[in-house]
This record gives C-alpha cells, structure tokens and sequence, in this order.
C-alpha cells in the first residue's frame, strides 16, 4: 500500500508510472522452478511429504506461471501508453478438493480422506519442520484460501492480446506436480 502511494505521488508530479499487482507467482512451466516460500507450494510440498491432503476444504489456489508473468511484465514495460494499474493473477483458479482429489487417484496421496483441521494437527505433529511451521500458522491462511475474491485482467488481455492465450484455460501444473511427487 504504501509503496503504491508513493508511486500514485509520482505520478501526480508527471512521472510515468505503472504498478504491476502480481498475485501468487508460481512454477516456470519449463524448469519448474518456483519459490518454495509461498503459500501455494508450501501446502503442496506439506502434501507430497506427508503423503495426505485435507478434503473438503473450500480452498482456492490462484497461480500464473513466473514465466508467463515476466514475459506479461516485459510486454507491458514496452507498450507506447501502457495503463496505471495491471493485475497479474490467472482469473482459473485451481479448487484444492478436485486437486487433492487427483492425486489421491493418482496414488500420490493417502486414499484416506481426513479434514483440513486433522490435516493441520498432522503437520503440527510432523518430523518435519517446514510441515510444522505451515501447520502452526494454516488457520491464518485458511480464509485467503476460501476467498472467492477476483481481480479483472480485462485490460491485460486488451493490451497484450499476444498473452490473452493464457487466461482462457487454467495454469497447467502438471510437470511441476509430477516432480514433487517424484522427490517424495
């Protein structure tokens, strides 16, 4: 917030300026590479650990690529008149009951199915410290995860048509899932 203030100010004193608002950054669809701090990978990760998910949870995982987010940051930087404000989230997002659902299909997971406050006290109970950590902190995160809240990407796809493509099915994770899973 204050960051985008200070930016607002700038631009009242005739400073070209425009604020990128990225949501959850997530795998490069080539390497897979992502950052294992954020929210999104972390519960994935606890998942392939502790080879268990939560059911029934409402949970919602908004995430783009950090490829496709770059290459929609450098295609915007060289637009001739490029808007104020651009949101960077995918409007698919992933619903974390069909998700955790495959991967029980797939026999990643458990069959066994168990609440999201069951799942938490496993984590809190895991040799693991990161699946501790996430577990300490879930009941903070839970109502993000359940927001149905969406930002327009309307104006995103009007001045990079060339990136439209991406918003019209939801982020394929599938490369990145198989590899975590693998190192399980």
């Amino acid at each position: 917030w204050v960051a985008e203030q200070l930016m607002s100010q700038a631009a009242s004193l005739g400073l070209p300026v425009t604020v990128y608002r990225p949501g959850n950054i997530g795998p490069h669809q080539v390497t897979q590479y992502s950052n294992p701090d954020d929210l999104s990978a972390l519960i994935w990760g606890a998942c392939a650990r502790e080879g268990r998910a939560p059911q029934d949870t409402g949970w919602h995982f908004e995430v783009s690529p950090v490829d496709v987010i770059s290459t929609m940051i450098v295609g915007i930087a060289q637009l001739n008149s490029p808007r104020a404000y651009y949101h960077l989230v995918h409007p698919i997002t992933l619903d974390a009951d069909q998700l955790f659902a495959e991967w029980r299909a797939k026999g990643w997971l458990s069959a066994e199915e168990i609440t999201w406050r069951e799942w938490r006290k496993l984590l809190m109970s895991s040799s693991d410290p990161a699946s501790r950590v996430l577990g300490a902190s879930l009941h903070h995160f839970n109502q993000l995860l359940t927001s149905e809240d969406r930002f327009s990407v309307k104006h995103l796809t009007v001045d990079l048509p060339e990136c439209s493509h991406f918003y019209e099915v939801p982020p394929s994770l599938e490369g990145y899932f198989n590899q975590l899973f693998s190192i399980k």
